[in-house]
């Protein structure tokens, strides 16, 4: 089954997120739960670690809109850090559990995001440009741009230049250090996800070993 049929459809994040204040144990432990039930569709037993359950600690203080959170409860989140550390999955199921919560979060890959720009689906595009809480995994595995009869594009700053202006709740998951998003997207953008993201970095062995 994939992930995205694991993933359910919502309603209003900021406000769901503010009546949860007191709840990070529910968020934390459902962040966690998710996160074995995605894992077991690929066959896989999931064996948290110290860094991961620091990882989703931190998310999930974000979400439940938790004093304790170190960061800016009004901004995103951007979860940084090398091949297989479990950023992926921390996305996968952080989505999740804000749509069992009822908000509208969408997780999209960014090759999924660079198709729909090449084959112009125009409301799916406008849909996760409007949705509540949008994450995008895997920011920079490809060319940033797509050439759709001649016109060339860049979907990953297209959306973000959205959501910035929107104020939008905007997840990433990505391998690249600041330098490298701003070598490959430019300084305007860097800029842009340093205003709309809280910048977590997971480090760690790779779980896919």
């Amino acid at each position: 089954m994939a992930v995205s049929q694991l993933l359910r459809k919502i309603s209003t994040t900021q406000m769901i997120r503010s009546n949860m204040k007191s709840d990070v144990a529910w968020v934390e432990n459902d962040i966690l739960n998710n996160m074995k039930i995605i894992l077991s569709y690929r066959h896989k037993k999931f064996i948290p670690n110290e860094l991961i359950n620091k990882a989703v600690q931190y998310v999930s203080q974000w979400i439940a809109f938790d004093d304790w959170f170190v960061g800016d409860l009004y901004k995103g989140i951007m979860i940084r850090g090398s091949v297989g550390v479990g950023k992926t999955l921390i996305m996968q199921a952080t989505t999740a559990t804000l749509q069992h919560m009822g908000s509208k979060a969408v997780f999209t890959h960014i090759s999924d995001l660079n198709e729909l720009y090449r084959q112009e689906d125009r409301e799916a595009i406008e849909n996760l440009k409007h949705i509540n809480v949008l994450a995008i995994d895997d920011v920079g595995m490809y060319a940033p741009i797509v050439n759709v009869y001649g016109n060339i594009i860049n979907p990953f700053d297209d959306i973000i230049d959205f959501r910035y202006r929107q104020n939008k709740a905007t997840m990433i998951t990505t391998n690249l250090t600041a330098e490298q998003i701003k070598e490959m997207f430019g300084l305007r953008t860097l800029d842009r996800l340093r205003e709309m993201c809280n910048d977590y970095t997971l480090t760690g062995k790779s779980m896919r070993a």
